[in-house]
């Protein structure tokens, strides 16, 4: 399973790595909303975390952009 964090605290990166990596999960870590939206273009995460306010876009759009991803 593959977990994307969207955080720009590395305290909360680091909480949710220790956890997913721990069940032996696949961690990928990014700290702005840019930087998600990229990752999300070339690759499907199973799970897909994130803040409502990031800098610069919302966090909803990458949930959106996310979900678009998904079949019904």
């Amino acid at each position: 399973m593959i977990v994307l964090a969207i955080d720009p605290e590395q305290n909360n990166q680091d909480a949710i790595s220790e956890q997913v990596l721990r069940d032996r999960n696949q961690f990928v870590g990014l700290s702005n909303a840019d930087q998600g939206l990229a990752y999300l273009r070339g690759h499907a995460p199973d799970v897909v975390l994130t803040n409502r306010y990031l800098p610069g876009r919302d966090g909803f759009e990458l949930m959106r952009a996310s979900l678009a991803k998904t079949p019904p």
